[in-house]
């Protein structure tokens, strides 16, 4: 049965705070691809956001979790590989720090491990060139976790015993061939330079930025809100019929996945991680460089834990996931556009993912800004500005805070004196440079008002 409901559609600002609705066409036409997206057999629920460039923050919801209650927009997914980005950042953090080498052996941090080559680096194992033999294509891996000893807590020491029994596919560095096993050792080698758990790790240095209020590590943290669940296509090439596995415990899934697959979260939160990282957030510029450069053996698609993906002209970085639920995280930098979807089976929903993709890339956010300035009526003299400028418009008092950012969502620091025409006379506190950017007004936290600026 094909669960449709009614659309839910929710809108808030990047910082948590209540915010002006995107275009409600756009809205309803993001809506509509999540409701038409259960029409696919085999999708159960599905959850997505979008981040525009002004801010704004869109979450469309539609199926059922794994209680057979509507999805909504706090229910929690299982983010799968997208994990691989959290643990790339941190392995760079630790490397700036001075506590890594990259083209160091792995051996240098932790103890070698069964069928693991003692010369094979961390950077082969963010790159998915190391040639270690992958633990997830095991045979026995996936039903001991789903079916035969779901209840099991795996650390990765009891992974390598179990699954690593083969010997390496290649030489390390001669080849890329995708591989959770050097995951799964990166997590121990964050262990044992941090002296934390992976889990506390995170927190502390990831998690807490944001910060991301529903996001942690499968099993080690504790979550609130619904669970979507989890559900296996039985049929050939991933199709139907489904099986339920939501009230089967999942410890050995995600401890077993550890530090290759084990991130918990909702779409909102996953679309700020994935814009903080792809914008430099947790990482030097040199260093997000570094991410962002695929690998020659990549076909110049996957750099240290991060994809790179270029489709109809625009490019993307972000990562997929898959583990009993499938998950598309993509930031589009130069549009400065976030985009997560997430489903709870493991039925491909990258159509949706494209779907909204299309929609947005050749959307004008631009243009809204310019609309929903006009039906305010909020004016800025003279614009084109150059240090300060002068705005007017109706309710513009002593209790509106003002913002000025560029099109890419960074923000400028301004001072605000209100003139006794009642106008509001701005100083940009910096020597900005000359383009196109958005100022905000906002009351008691809420925005008001939003018109484009040209700096001279």
């Amino acid at each position: 049965m094909h669960y449709i409901r009614l659309s839910i559609v929710c809108f808030f600002v990047l910082i948590g705070q209540l915010s002006a609705q995107i275009d409600s066409n756009l809205a309803a036409q993001l809506q509509q691809i999540v409701d038409n997206s259960l029409l696919t057999p085999g999708l159960k629920g599905v959850s997505a956001c979008v981040i525009s460039p002004n801010g704004e923050v869109w979450t469309g919801v539609n199926g059922e979790d794994a209680q057979g209650n509507w999805v909504t927009d706090t229910t929690l997914f299982y983010g799968g590989s997208t994990t691989k980005t959290f643990v790339a950042a941190r392995i760079m953090q630790l490397r700036d720090a001075g506590l890594l080498d990259l083209n160091a052996p792995y051996v240098q941090y932790i103890p070698a491990i069964q069928n693991a080559d003692t010369s094979a680096t961390l950077y082969q194992f963010l790159t998915h060139t190391s040639g270690v033999f992958n633990v997830t294509d095991h045979p026995n891996m996936l039903p001991d976790a789903f079916v035969l000893n779901t209840t099991a807590v795996v650390n990765a020491d009891s992974v390598f015993r179990r699954y690593l029994d083969r010997p390496h596919d290649f030489a390390p560095g001669t080849a890329f061939k995708y591989c959770n096993t050097g995951y799964i050792i990166l997590g121990k080698i964050i262990e044992a330079v941090t002296g934390d758990s992976l889990h506390v790790d995170f927190r502390t240095h990831l998690y807490g930025t944001e910060p991301l209020l529903r996001t942690g590590m499968g099993y080690y943290d504790a979550y609130s809100g619904p669970r979507a669940g989890i559900w296996l296509a039985q049929g050939p090439n991933n199709t139907p019929p489904l099986v339920n596995y939501s009230n089967s415990s999942h410890n050995a899934i995600l401890t077993g996945a550890g530090a290759a697959g084990a991130i918990v979260c909702n779409p909102h939160d996953l679309a700020l991680w994935v814009r903080g990282l792809i914008s430099g957030k947790y990482n030097s510029s040199a260093t997000l460089q570094e991410l962002l450069t695929p690998h020659p053996l990549s076909n110049q698609s996957y750099g240290p834990g991060i994809v790179k993906w270029v489709r109809s002209g625009k490019t993307m970085y972000g990562h997929t996931g898959g583990i009993g639920a499938v998950t598309y995280m993509f930031h589009l930098p130069a549009e400065n556009i976030s985009i997560v979807t997430m489903s709870n089976t493991s039925i491909d929903q990258g159509e949706v993912f494209i779907q909204i993709f299309n929609v947005l890339r050749t959307y004008s956010f631009t243009a809204d800004a310019d609309k929903i300035a006009a039906e305010q009526d909020l004016k800025v003299f003279p614009n084109p500005f150059q240090q300060e400028f002068v705005i007017s418009g109706n309710a513009i008092d002593t209790d509106c805070e003002f913002y000025l950012s560029d099109m890419q969502g960074r923000q400028y620091a301004m001072q605000a004196e209100v003139m006794y025409s009642g106008d509001v006379r701005i100083h940009t506190e910096v020597n900005i440079a000359p383009g196109m950017y958005i100022l905000k007004v906002r009351k008691s936290g809420i925005l008001d008002k939003c018109i484009r600026l040209h700096k001279q």
